[in-house]
């Protein structure tokens, strides 16, 4: 059960963030403007987001503050050229702890992204901390409510995630701290 959620965990910190990154680059980039210089595609191809970059450097930590009032932090503890070894900890709302298990990450596959593209897209910055992060804010829309999530530019992970509906509004998952390269 716990490898589940951990793969659940790691899914929405991927596969979220990305898939409004690339809408907001799409939107970003005018569909008018051709481009003249084959150096110039080339290069673009190159600079290819790295979507795993929070999990390439052994030591990186970042914990999440959930709606419940607990939390889970999240260590790389091992990092390999084919994986990252994770640690994950859950902690009470007194942060202590209360459980913990492994989970891994594949460094060689892209993430995967989902196909839902976000009704709207911003640019923002959120504090973390100590810790300033530009960050996409992505909007989906739905007859309930709108789901918003906001993801971290350099480190491309899930930052926020706040339900927003008629008569409320819940952040389900926030990030409080984070010490990454």
């Amino acid at each position: 059960m716990s490898r589940i959620f951990c793969s659940l965990v790691a899914a929405l910190c991927l596969a979220v963030p990305v898939a409004a990154q690339a809408d907001a680059k799409a939107k970003e980039t005018p569909k008018a403007e051709a481009k003249t210089d084959p150096k110039a595609d080339k290069k673009e191809a190159k600079a290819e987001v790295d979507t795993l970059k929070i999990f390439r450097t052994k030591g990186n930590t970042w914990t999440f503050k959930l709606a419940d009032g607990t939390f889970e932090k999240h260590e790389v503890t091992e990092v390999t050229e084919k994986k990252a070894s994770v640690k994950l900890t859950s902690l009470d709302k007194d942060r202590k702890e209360t459980a913990f298990d492994f989970y891994t990450v594949s460094l060689k596959d892209k993430a995967k992204t989902e196909d839902k593209t976000p009704s709207k897209v911003e640019e923002e910055k959120l504090t973390v901390g100590t810790v300033i992060l530009d960050c996409t804010h992505a909007q989906f829309y739905s007859s309930g409510g709108t789901l918003h999530t906001w993801t971290s530019k350099d480190f491309h992970m899930l930052v926020k995630e706040q339900w927003v509906s008629k008569t409320s509004t819940d952040t389900r998952r926030e990030l409080v701290e984070i010490a990454a390269k």
